[in-house]
């Protein structure tokens, strides 16, 4: 599974408890992410990412432990179990399929480690159109 984690500063953090946002496609999804990126840019003024500069792609392992979120209101439940990604895989499908309102999210229950990374780019990435698109586009499929 793919997922995107939205970042202040040039290094993400990937540690336990981080917040990504699961994508199946690019084509897809892209719309998800930008909307994360309007609620944190919005409503998180003074927060730890209140502006979002980066954008990292990673690539999941199957065994990786997380806990999925419908929505960030999902995130006040205190019994949180962390379950391997190959046991949600299927809801995670649904939840970005059908995310009209809902914002799915990922809490990582382990640290990630430098490989799980594809890229890291400057935000804006997600608004271009023309020449440089293709290869943008590209490196998220």
């Amino acid at each position: 599974m793919l997922a995107v984690k939205l970042h202040k500063n040039k290094r993400p953090n990937l540690e336990k408890g981080s917040f990504l946002i699961p994508i199946m496609k690019w084509e897809t999804d892209r719309h998800l992410i930008k909307r994360w990126l309007r609620l944190l840019n919005r409503h998180n003024r003074g927060g730890v990412n209140d502006h979002i500069n980066f954008i990292t792609l990673l690539k999941l392992p199957d065994d990786l432990p997380v806990f999925m979120a419908n929505d960030w209101v999902d995130k006040g439940i205190l019994d949180v179990t962390f379950v391997p990604i190959k046991d949600i895989h299927d809801k995670a499908k649904v939840a970005i399929s059908s995310a009209q309102g809902w914002m799915p999210e990922l809490i990582l229950g382990k640290a990630l480690t430098a490989s799980s990374v594809k890229w890291t780019k400057d935000v804006r990435v997600l608004y271009k159109s023309g020449k440089g698109i293709g290869k943008a586009r590209d490196a998220w499929e």
